[in-house]
C-alpha cells in the first residue's frame, strides 16, 4: 500500500509539537492531521493563538529547539517524512521545492543586503546558476510579481521598498526556486486592502498555474476568494473541514459558526456587535473535553470530560463535535 494517494503532494498525520517552557508544556499543535493536493489551496483558518503558525514551521522544521519539540507524527512530502529526513536532504527541499512567505516581510528580509542579492543566493544556493544568470532570473521574478522598473530595483534594499513591495519580492524569491509547494503564514494582513486584493490574485494565479498553496490566515473573506479546502483549527486542535463551499454554506461547530457570525456587518443588521465570548485557553493547561467548551453557548453533558473525535458530515466534510456525533 503506498504512503501517499497518487494526488497527494502532502501530509500531515498526528502532528504534536510542544514548547517546554519553566511554566510548564505548551501543547501548541496536538494531533493535527490533513493532506494538500497537487495544485490545490488550503487554508488554514483560526484565532490568533490556535496553532496555524505552529503547523508551518513544523512542516519544514523551523521551529526553535529548545523550547520547542515536535513530540509525534508524520509530515509526509511525495510519501517521505521530512521529521527524519537528514538536515542535508532537508535543506534541498526547504526553500527548494516547498517555499515559505512569512508574515512580515520586513522582519524576513535582511536589511543590510540588497533584494536582489537575496533571491540570488537561494537560487545559486538550490540551482548552482551562475550569478549573471540568477540575477536575470530574479528580474524576470520581480517583474512576474508586479515590481515596476525591476532592473532597477533588484539593486535596492529592503528599506527603500514598500510593504506591498516587499511582500511581493518575498513571493519572488518564494518562487525562485520553482517550487510544488508554497506556505503563506498570513502574507496579506500587514497590509492595506488595494495591496491586500494586489497579493491575493498574484496567489489565485499560481494556483491556476498548479502550485500547491498552504494559506494562514483568520480572514474569512480570503478563504472565499482562495481556497479549495478549509481547516478550522482552535487550541491546537482541528475544529471542522471540508471544501470551501461546504464550510461556507453549513459551518457546523459552534466555533467556526462564531467565526462567521464575527465577520464585518452593518449595525442595521445587528443590533450589538458579535463576538466569541472568552478568549483561547492556557494550552499549559488545556480544559478537559473538548477545548472550545468553556466558551460555547452548545456544551451539553460529554462536552467537559471527553475529546471529540470528527464525524463524518459527508465524504469530504468533518466535525469535532457531539452535537453532530463524535463520541468514541
Amino acid at each position: 500500500m503506498p504512503l501517499t494517494l497518487p494526488n497527494e503532494l502532502l501530509s500531515v498525520r498526528g502532528l504534536k509539537a510542544y514548547f517546554y517552557t519553566e511554566s510548564g508544556i505548551v501543547r501548541a499543535v496536538d494531533g493535527v492531521s490533513f493532506t494538500l493536493d497537487r495544485g490545490e489551496c488550503l487554508c488554514l483558518v483560526g484565532e490568533s493563538g490556535s496553532g496555524k503558525s505552529t503547523v508551518a514551521l513544523s512542516i519544514l522544521r523551523l521551529l526553535d529547539s529548545p523550547p520547542a519539540r515536535i513530540v509525534d507524527g508524520e509530515i509526509l512530502f511525495n510519501g517521505k517524512n521530512l521529521l527524519t529526513l537528514p538536515e542535508k536532504e532537508l535543506l534541498q527541499i526547504r526553500g527548494g521545492r516547498i517555499a515559505m512567505i512569512f508574515q512580515d516581510p520586513q522582519s524576513s528580509l535582511n536589511p543590510v543586503l540588497k533584494i536582489g542579492d537575496q533571491i540570488i543566493e537561494q537560487i545559486i544556493q538550490h540551482k548552482k546558476m551562475k550569478k549573471s544568470e540568477a540575477k536575470k532570473r530574479a528580474i524576470e521574478l520581480l517583474n512576474d510579481v508586479g515590481i515596476p522598473e525591476a532592473e532597477r530595483r533588484v539593486n535596492e534594499y529592503p528599506h527603500q521598498f514598500s510593504g506591498g513591495m516587499r511582500q511581493r519580492a518575498m513571493i519572488a524569491m518564494a518562487l525562485s526556486c520553482g517550487p510544488e509547494i508554497i506556505i503563506a503564514d498570513e502574507p496579506t494582513s500587514a497590509l492595506d486592502v488595494t495591496v491586500q486584493a494586489q497579493i491575493l490574485e498574484i496567489f489565485k494565479e499560481l494556483k491556476d498555474k498548479g502550485l500547491s498553496i498552504l494559506f494562514i490566515t483568520h480572514d474569512l473573506g480570503i478563504v472565499a476568494e482562495i481556497a479549495d479546502k478549509v481547516v478550522v483549527m482552535y487550541a491546537g486542535k482541528i475544529m471542522e473541514r471540508g471544501v470551501v463551499n461546504e464550510i461556507f454554506d453549513k459551518p457546523l461547530h459552534p466555533y467556526t459558526r462564531g467565526l462567521f457570525e464575527c465577520l464585518p456587518t452593518t449595525m442595521k443588521a445587528k443590533k450589538e456587535f458579535p463576538y466569541i465570548p472568552g478568549t483561547i485557553p492556557s494550552m499549559i493547561d488545556p480544559p478537559k473535553g473538548c477545548v472550545f467548551h468553556p466558551r460555547c453557548r452548545y456544551k451539553f453533558e460529554p462536552c467537559d470530560k471527553d475529546i471529540p473525535k470528527e464525524y463524518p458530515v459527508s465524504d469530504t466534510h468533518t466535525v469535532a463535535c457531539y452535537l453532530y456525533g463524535g463520541g468514541k
